[in-house]
């Protein structure tokens, strides 16, 4: 009986640095073989580290920032050969890939409910449905989210940035008084933007190691009734009547899904609500459970809230983890 052969990739002959990055985090970089077709004496990669690595570069890796969504560009058939062609080193590599085996990319056409567009989403956004249905449809979007109670000594953080450090009076850090739009407030809308953790305020500032960095602790002073966004409970029938799928999508988004949170939130306001919980857009690369805390109007002018502390902050460490795609 023959000897079966190893089908092994050289991974030194991988000429992409985010895909060749990846392929060595997948082996023990003691663990080495000597090519005779390339020279090279290095990491190899074998069949299913081939299928681990093209599923996490091309497949994982191309899912779009901002979508709101988890729906990859390019996708792994089955069966079939590759259909894409990048025009750079990456032509290369995946031939290279192929060699024992054929890597079957192609352009994926996700469900839309992949892409956030929920029956939902589409009636608000796409039909622009009327005014009574739109009702019906938030209805059934708050109705499924719960109602929290925020009791009276509960914290709540709040932060600024500048050139410099504002004055330690509660007015600088209430709601803005000429407010600019906000994901949750049009322009001229008074919103307070807090949060249950420093961090979390950090982060959705964007601040720099060249800002002055101020942070507000308020105590709750009275009780504040709260539409919690980020706790749903729902049995949808199917993925596309899933109104956690519509939420993600609207946080998760970039600037263009602003209109549909501000329409959220009025019909929160509408229905006496003090405000909401809702998770932070950087929750989506971050370890922890980030969430915001907005609060109608000015909150501390009207009693809601008092300004029990200020700090400047310094930062210390930044690190990023961070993966490759394409």
């Amino acid at each position: 009986m023959g000897i079966k052969m190893e089908k092994l990739i050289c991974i030194s002959c991988i000429k992409n640095t985010g895909l060749k990055f990846l392929a060595e985090k997948l082996r023990n970089s003691n663990d080495k073989r000597f090519f005779d077709t390339c020279g090279h004496t290095g990491g190899f990669l074998n069949e299913d580290n081939v299928d681990q690595l093209a599923h996490e570069f091309f497949v994982n890796g191309s899912i779009p920032p901002s979508s709101g969504g988890n729906a990859p560009v390019y996708n792994i058939k089955t069966t079939g050969m590759n259909e894409l062609t990048f025009g750079s080193e990456l032509d290369h590599d995946i031939e290279l890939l192929s060699q024992y085996k054929p890597l079957p990319l192609y352009h994926y056409g996700p469900p839309l409910y992949k892409i956030g567009a929920t029956t939902n989403y589409q009636e608000l956004v796409i039909d622009e449905v009327s005014e009574w249905r739109r009702k019906e449809i938030w209805e059934s979007i708050i109705s499924a989210c719960k109602t929290v109670t925020l009791k009276p000594g509960s914290t709540i953080f709040r932060a600024r940035k500048g050139n410099s450090l504002p004055s330690a009076l509660e007015n600088e850090f209430d709601s803005n008084p000429n407010p600019t739009e906000g994901r949750f407030n049009k322009s001229g809308e008074k919103v307070f933007y807090g949060a249950f953790e420093i961090e979390t305020c950090l982060h959705e500032i964007r601040v720099a190691l060249t800002d002055w960095i101020a942070l507000a602790t308020f105590q709750v002073i009275k009780e504040l009734r709260l539409l919690d966004i980020t706790d749903i409970t729902e049995l949808p029938s199917t993925p596309f009547e899933s109104i956690e799928i519509f939420i993600r999508k609207i946080v998760y988004s970039g600037e263009s899904e602003y209109p549909l949170c501000q329409e959220l939130a009025n019909e929160i306001k509408s229905r006496g609500y003090d405000g909401l919980i809702a998770s932070s857009f950087f929750k989506q690369a971050h370890k922890n459970d980030l969430k915001n805390i907005i609060l109608f109007g000015q909150p501390a002018k009207d009693g809601k809230i008092s300004i029990t502390s200020t700090n400047k902050i310094n930062l210390n460490f930044i690190s990023y983890e961070f993966s490759f795609g394409q």
